[in-house]
Order: structure tokens, then C-alpha cells, then sequence
């Protein structure tokens, strides 16, 4: 009817973040015909986790630090965004900056919003008491957005080491008398047994050789060309 108002609703799914426009287009009789058009634009919060190790490779024993970077990089602000660190086992948490909560196993930090652009950084320090691959899992949710994870790999290797020292029973040694000389030799490593260990002595031309004996049972053999 003449100068009558009809109202009808459009509902549509925005499918992609960006800007749009829309377009209305109305035909009638007799002669009828219109145009409206509408822009907008479709955001939508986005997230993006990332972490590394600072060190690689560790030793057994030594502190294992991760930097974790949560980045906004959605057109919409990230709200109550949450980040959960899983420890590996044989690594044991010594502290994080800024400062998180630890449940179960599991550091935790609310970041709150982040906005477009923004980032947040977490460094986190453990000490590793494992040798072997040890796989640091961090994953970030916010308000509407699927939890996404990261992961990160510190290889972690034993120590090898030998300790040696030698004492004497009787210092100074008369001349015509004995001594001896008690080696003691320790193996430091963490990482294996230590194999074809040798020990070489040279003696002195003032000193002559008498026996040689080991706790292990291990040979011994006297070269008196050397006097080893």
C-alpha cells in the first residue's frame, strides 16, 4: 500500500575477519527500484605461542631456561588469556618472570587481554636431573579461542670427569727405608662407566720399585727399562 513500512531481517555468518560491504538492491512495479549499501568490518581475536630454549644442550644437574612469547595477532583483543606450562619429567622449576602459579605439576599464568599487537614474554628456569631428551610443552587459550601448544627440545648430557690424588705414608723417607704411595681415583662422571682406565707412574731415580696391588684387583705391570 501507498506510503506503508515493511520491515524485514538479514542475518548472515561472518566467515572471515576484514571489511565488507553490503549491498541492498529493491525492484518493484511500476518502475521501482533502490539501492542501499552498508560497511563493516568482522574481527576476531587470534593467538600465537612460540617458545626456544636459551641453551640446547645442558649437563646433567645444570638450569634449563625457556622463553615463551604469546603475540596477539587477531584485528580483536584476546581476553582472559591463559598460559600452562607442562613441566617435562626431569626437569624441576626453579622460577619464572614474571611470576606464575604452580598447580599440579603445571606453571600457570593469566596474562589477562592482550591486544592487537601486543605481545606477552615468559622466561621460565628448571633445573634438569634427567639425562636425555627433555620436551617442554606450553599451550594458551583465551575467551573464544581454541587452545594452541608449543613445544621445545633441550638435550640433556651426563658429566665426564676423573678425579685423581696421591698421598704418601712417610715423608721424608730415610735413606734405606720404604714408603708408599696410596693413588686414589675417583670417577666423576654422571654419564657412564669409565673403561680402559690406565694409570702410569714414574718413579724417581733415587726410588726403587718394591710391589704394586689395587683394590679392583686390576694388573700391573713394572717396566724397569722406565722405571714406570
Amino acid at each position: 500500500p501507498a506510503d506503508a513500512t515493511v520491515t524485514r531481517t538479514l542475518q548472515v555468518h561472518g566467515e572471515d575477519e576484514g571489511k565488507f560491504e553490503l549491498v541492498l538492491m529493491i525492484t518493484g512495479q511500476p518502475n521501482l527500484e533502490d539501492t542501499a549499501s552498508f560497511s563493516g568490518e568482522l574481527v576476531s581475536p587470534r593467538l600465537e605461542i612460540t617458545q626456544k630454549p636459551i641453551q640446547r644442550v645442558r649437563y646433567l644437574g645444570q638450569e634449563v631456561e625457556y622463553e615463551i612469547t604469546v603475540k596477539s595477532i587477531g584485528s580483536d583483543t584476546a581476553k582472559d588469556v591463559l598460559l600452562i606450562n607442562s613441566l617435562p619429567s626431569g626437569a624441576d622449576f626453579i622460577e619464572s618472570t614474571p611470576e606464575g602459579k604452580m598447580e599440579a605439576g603445571k606453571v600457570i599464568w593469566d596474562l589477562g587481554s592482550l591486544e592487537p599487537g601486543r605481545s606477552a614474554k615468559i622466561r621460565l628456569r628448571a633445573r634438569a636431573d634427567r639425562q636425555g631428551s627433555l620436551v617442554n610443552r606450553t599451550s594458551v587459550a583465551a575467551k573464544g579461542i581454541e587452545a594452541q601448544e608449543s613445544t621445545s627440545e633441550v638435550e640433556v648430557i651426563g658429566v665426564v670427569g676423573m678425579m685423581m690424588d696421591c698421598v704418601d705414608t712417610v715423608d721424608p723417607v730415610e735413606v734405606g727405608k720404604e714408603t708408599t704411595y696410596v693413588v686414589r681415583i675417583r670417577n666423576q662422571s654422571t654419564a657412564t662407566e669409565a673403561t680402559h682406565v690406565v694409570i702410569r707412574t714414574e718413579l724417581p731415580e733415587q726410588c726403587k720399585y718394591i710391589s704394586a696391588e689395587s683394590s679392583t684387583g686390576a694388573k700391573h705391570v713394572y717396566d724397569k727399562s722406565k722405571h714406570e
